[in-house]
């Protein structure tokens, strides 16, 4: 079982606010953004990681410290995780959290 809780926005709505609106994430908490391939931090007063993921759910690229009021893309993926940078989650266990997220619904 993962101790990893996994918050996900699949509708525009949510996918367009991020974590503007929160304070802050907590740790080993993540956001999945889906669909998505880029993300700003434009607002954002902290730093985030960012896991970009294909359609099989495989992390294919990481940003490991976005800083505030940047962007981040990657053309090939699908979706997007994005944590707390200083959670120095990796990449195995984020599409782990993300499949037991999968197979819980």
């Amino acid at each position: 079982m993962s101790d990893i809780n996994v918050m996900r926005a699949d509708c525009w709505f949510a996918r367009a606010a991020g974590l503007i609106f929160r304070k802050k994430l907590k740790t080993k908490e993540l956001l999945w953004l889906l669909p998505c391939n880029a993300v700003h931090t434009i607002g954002m007063r902290y730093r985030i990681a960012l896991y970009f993921l294909d359609q099989h759910h495989n992390v294919i690229r990481v940003v490991s410290h976005l800083k505030p009021f940047r962007f981040a893309w990657c053309r090939q993926a699908v979706s997007v995780v994005e944590t707390l940078a200083t959670d120095n989650l990796t990449p195995q266990e984020i599409e782990r959290a993300i499949k037991l997220w999968l197979d819980d619904c």
